[in-house]
C-alpha cells in the first residue's frame, strides 16, 4: 500500500511540473461522470476493457451516460492484449479451452 501511496504522490508531483493535477475519485462512475461534465464540460472518456461479467453492467451504464450527453467514449483491450470477446466469438461462443482453440 505505502509503494502505491508514493507512486501516486509521485505522479501528481510530475503532473504539476506541466500545470495538471491528480485527482481521485471514489464512488459510482456516472455519479462521478455526471459531475465533472456538469463542472468542466466532460468531452471524452477513455477506459480499459473490463471482460468479466461482473463489470458489464457498469461498464454498460458508463456507455449509456456517455451516449445520452454525447460524450465520446473509447474502450481498449489492455491487460488481456486479445478482446476475450472476439476470442469467443471466433470459436463459435465457446471460450478456449486448449491454447489451440485459443
Amino acid at each position: 500500500m505505502n509503494f502505491l501511496l508514493e507512486s501516486l504522490h509521485d505522479l501528481d508531483t510530475q503532473l504539476r511540473k506541466f500545470g495538471g493535477q491528480l485527482f481521485l475519485f471514489q464512488g459510482s462512475p456516472v455519479h462521478i461522470f455526471e459531475r465533472l461534465w456538469e463542472e468542466v464540460g466532460l468531452q471524452k472518456i477513455c477506459f480499459e476493457q473490463d471482460p468479466e461479467p461482473i463489470w458489464h453492467a457498469r461498464d454498460s451504464s458508463v456507455k449509456q451516460f456517455c451516449e445520452e450527453r454525447g460524450i465520446h467514449w473509447v474502450e481498449k483491450v489492455s491487460h488481456t492484449l486479445w478482446d476475450p470477446h472476439q476470442v469467443v466469438k471466433i470459436n463459435g461462443g465457446t471460450p478456449p479451452l486448449t491454447y489451440q482453440m485459443f
